[in-house]
């Protein structure tokens, strides 16, 4: 299975008005949260930069809480029934839109035989609220509630193509991140990618967000502005440029039907 390359790093010193405590027993939830496996004590000292004593004050205290767990067998730490009410809470809300959707995106992994995606913009970044895995042994990992950025996935650039110039140029930075060494960070390459996308209706990623996978993505809209994407991903040496130009067309006529039957929904509901 696929999974993200993560940088081990220092976490971030809290901000002005934060608190301390709070962000670093965030930053540890994140960490266990990034990891395909469950994260050892060493792991989480070792990504987090924090002393031993530190780590382990900050997980009894997110263990008591029910936001991690210590699974007895290994001594490593775990998303806990908390953590969890929490991403499905936040789902919720999604439920009528997913169940639009979903069968739309079994169509697409039996049409492709790779990953679909559902995802919704949230506070500048996207997130993901369904998926379908592909039938393949090698597919990606799991990616339900988990945010991604904007300009160097499939389904950001599009997005960034709704923006107005000015709110574009502002929200593309002079210092965006090189995450691999396929990510577009020059301000005015990114720019004209983002721009493309918007033109031909559907943004592409080629190993910019993770060296293993490509994407293509379309968009969903409710009065001119997207509310959701669609995604098809799979790993870059089987899901190519050239494969995701081929499906370019079906998943186009797809979205044009997922927006009819979303049209009809919202006359419906209001």
């Amino acid at each position: 299975m696929l999974t993200h390359e993560v940088k081990e790093k220092a976490l971030p010193q809290a901000g002005e008005g934060s608190v301390q405590s709070v962000t670093r027993a965030l930053s540890l939830l994140k960490i266990i949260a990034s990891e395909r496996n469950p994260a050892s004590l060493a792991i989480l000292i070792k990504r987090s930069g924090l002393n031993r004593t530190t780590v382990w004050r900050l997980l009894s205290t997110l263990e008591h809480e029910g936001f991690v767990v210590r699974l007895p067998s290994s001594k490593s730490y775990a998303l806990g029934y908390s953590a969890m009410q929490l991403c499905h809470h936040s789902r919720q809300q999604y439920e009528p839109l997913i169940r639009i959707c979903r069968p739309f995106l079994e169509r697409i992994r039996e049409d492709t035989n790779e990953t679909s995606l559902l995802s919704v913009p949230y506070n500048d970044m996207l997130l993901c609220v369904d998926q379908v895995n592909s039938h393949q042994v090698i597919r990606l990992k799991n990616y339900i509630n988990s945010l991604s950025p904007l300009y160097c996935t499939s389904n950001g650039k599009l997005y960034l193509g709704y923006l107005e110039e000015d709110e574009l140029f502002t929200m593309v930075s002079e210092n965006l991140p090189q995450l691999t060494e396929y990510t577009i960070t020059n301000r005015d390459e990114l720019i004209q990618e983002v721009k493309r996308s918007y033109q031909q209706g559907y943004g592409v990623t080629e190993s910019e967000y993770n060296t293993s996978e490509n994407a293509i993505s379309c968009a969903l809209e409710q009065n001119g502005q997207p509310i959701a994407f669609i995604t098809v991903s799979g790993p870059s040496f089987r899901f190519s440029r050239g494969s995701m130009i081929r499906y370019a067309p079906k998943l186009l006529q797809l979205r044009d039907d997922i927006q009819n039957m979303l049209n009809d929904f919202l006359q419906v509901s209001i």
